[in-house]
């Protein structure tokens, strides 16, 4: 009788999350912050993008809450997904616009200005893995 292997919890996409050694999956989106200027940045990058200074950028954890500042209810999916879903930008509280998928109870949307938090969950699921991305979904007792 063979044993089933724990399937790998792996991110959507390399370098995008704050996923500390040992841990089951991610705590944080991974972005960076210009020694030159201060601009923190998302996706993290090799140069700043705001004052082209080729230091290396220092590796910072965004804000887990923002507001939304638009969003789109989607009806044709993007290959592995199901429509309808949404998504949109949000403000982060430290400044950073993210796109991203927006997760709220059916028949809610998120309008702008809505408070939400970043939330962890599985994209896609393999006999061998578990594909993690994030969303943003409406805050609990949280007003921004």
């Amino acid at each position: 009788m063979t044993t089933a292997r724990p399937r790998q919890s792996v991110p959507v996409l390399p370098n995008l999350f704050v996923w500390p050694s040992g841990a089951e999956g991610p705590t944080g989106i991974r972005a960076g912050k210009c020694p030159a200027c201060g601009k923190v940045q998302f996706p993290f990058r090799a140069r700043c993008v705001e004052c082209r200074e080729r230091a290396e950028l220092v590796e910072v954890e965004l804000s887990h809450h923002g507001v939304v500042f638009e969003s789109t209810l989607v009806h044709v999916a993007a290959p592995g997904f199901v429509a309808p879903y949404r998504v949109g930008y949000v403000d982060l509280t430290d400044g950073v616009r993210i796109f991203t998928q927006l997760d709220a109870p059916a028949g809610e949307a998120l309008e702008p200005g809505a408070a939400v938090q970043l939330r962890f969950r599985p994209f896609r699921e393999s006999k061998d893995e578990v594909v993690m991305g994030f969303t943003f979904t409406p805050a609990e007792g949280r007003s921004e």
